[in-house]
Parts: structure tokens; C-alpha cells; sequence
């Protein structure tokens, strides 16, 4: 999922990541999520819940790059 931090935060786009991701978890599928935020903000927006299910698979890799 690129782009994480653009979406609109409606509760639509809310239910779909959640199926989305919910899903490929349960699956035990790779998910890789990129976005422009820091590890807090990232966090704040993807909401605990789902946290918790990416931190027990996985993790959160900052890359502190410079932009072009």
C-alpha cells in the first residue's frame, strides 16, 4: 500500500484498509505499507488495532531519506 498518509479518512477507506489488511494477516500474507509520516504519526493514523497485528508479524522500518 503506497502512499498511506494521503488517504481521505472517511469511514469507508477506514472499513477497506481494516478488511484489507484484517485479511491478509489472518492469511499470514506479507504486507508492506509505505508512507511519508513518522513512526508516531503512522501509528496514530492506522489505529492500534492494526498496529498490534503488523507488529506481530513484522515491524516498522524508518527510512530517514532526503527527499528529491
Amino acid at each position: 500500500i503506497d502512499e498511506f498518509g494521503k488517504r481521505r479518512e472517511n469511514e469507508w477507506e477506514w472499513q477497506l484498509i481494516f478488511e484489507l489488511l484484517n485479511k491478509r494477516y489472518n492469511a499470514v500474507e506479507d504486507t508492506l505499507i509505505i508512507c511519508n509520516q513518522g513512526k508516531a504519526e503512522f501509528e496514530k493514523a492506522l489505529g492500534p488495532g492494526l498496529c498490534s497485528r503488523l507488529e506481530k508479524g513484522g515491524g516498522v522500518i524508518m527510512c530517514d531519506w532526503k527527499g528529491f
